[in-house]
């Protein structure tokens, strides 16, 4: 099963306040979709900042509706979390909850589904961002979906966190706090490509699509943007 793992996409970004920049944001995730529809993905999770904040404008609210649209008409399941960016300051909806019909938001409404193709079944488990004086809370719901996840050869955990091995001054997260039972641990939050093994877990940040901050350009020279396309059909 081809799953594809996509992250801060940051849609209705205007950086620089130029309407260029945010098109550019828009343009990305556009071609990032029509790419997964090229490589026959079965399932999507976007692991956060979807949007660049918890009340986008209408284009960038119309634009994810198209793209997830098309996605869910050509039989492509999509997950998502939600990020720092996405998330309400007050009690108030989130963004994401306009697309009930388009994608299921891990820790909105379930923390978790089963995904069934060809005879193998993935179990898919998503959180929303947890800041860090919550960490404790984080812990034991992470330890409670690993239990459930034990029980499927094949799982993946969505998380939009800043673990401290790869941001060790910022972190939310500690690297051995993560379930090391998931066969994939699609992170969130850093711009970055970033990849770890904890225990048999491939642990990863597919980082954002687009630049968003000065010091992601030499990065970017190196290692380009986009996203994962990972194989959990395999042993």
């Amino acid at each position: 099963m081809l799953i594809a793992h996509i992250s801060d996409t940051h849609l209705g970004y205007r950086q620089y306040n130029m309407d260029e920049r945010e098109i550019d944001f828009y343009e990305a995730f556009e071609e990032a979709v029509d790419t997964i529809l090229r490589e026959h993905v079965k399932v999507v999770v976007h692991t956060g900042d979807l949007f660049e904040n918890p009340r986008p404008p209408v284009k960038a609210l119309y634009v994810a509706k198209e793209q997830f649209t098309k996605l869910r008409d050509r039989g492509v399941k999509v997950f998502a979390v939600m990020g720092d960016h996405d998330m309400p300051k007050r009690r108030g909806m989130p963004p994401h909850s306009l697309f009930t019909e388009q994608l299921i938001t891990l820790g909105l409404t379930v923390d978790h589904e089963v995904v069934k193709d060809d005879g193998l079944e993935v179990f898919i488990a998503g959180l929303h961002h947890v800041p860090r004086r919550y960490r404790e809370d984080l812990r034991l719901k992470l330890s409670q979906l690993a239990s459930k996840a034990s029980n499927y050869p094949k799982s993946l955990l969505a998380l939009h966190q800043a673990v401290d091995k790869f941001l060790p001054f910022e972190y939310e997260v500690g690297f051995e706090d993560l379930p090391s039972s998931f066969t994939y641990i699609a992170l969130g939050h850093l711009h970055r490509r970033a990849q770890a093994y904890r225990g048999r877990a491939l642990v990863a940040y597919a980082g954002s699509l687009e630049i968003t901050r000065r010091d992601e350009i030499e990065e970017w020279r190196k290692q380009g943007k986009g996203f994962y396309v990972v194989d959990l059909g395999g042993d």
